[in-house]
């Protein structure tokens, strides 16, 4: 069995002021895929909204789960955005790691670590 292990804390921050610390960093997009993000909070919202609904407009119409690469697919084709997007799941290939920066660079790794 595959599983991806992830935390984030809940700290929204501007350098090393704390504007709230009680916020979501842990999206769920389908039953197994998750985003993570940092950056700026209403790109990372919206992003992750936009990419919940498109995910389950294809689920439907393709009656089968989505596949992690899909999603980092689906995000790289964005235009620019404040914020850096970690995609996490699994699906029927096995579990992913992915991150794609705000300048749509993607790349699959064995782990990701972010400050």
């Amino acid at each position: 069995m595959d599983a991806v292990l992830v935390g984030a804390d809940s700290r929204c921050t501007k350098g090393n002021i704390i504007f709230d610390d009680n916020i979501l960093k842990i999206y769920r997009l389908s039953d197994d895929i998750y985003a993570l993000g940092a950056g700026t909070s209403a790109d990372y919202d919206f992003q992750t909204c936009l990419l919940e609904s498109q995910l389950e407009l294809l689920k439907l119409n393709q009656d089968r789960q989505v596949r992690v690469a899909t999603v980092v697919r689906k995000q790289s084709y964005q235009g620019y955005i404040g914020t850096y997007i970690m995609i996490v799941g699994v699906d029927v290939t096995g579990s992913h790691i992915t991150t794609v920066h705000s300048h749509r660079n993607i790349a699959y790794l064995p782990f990701i670590e972010s400050d």
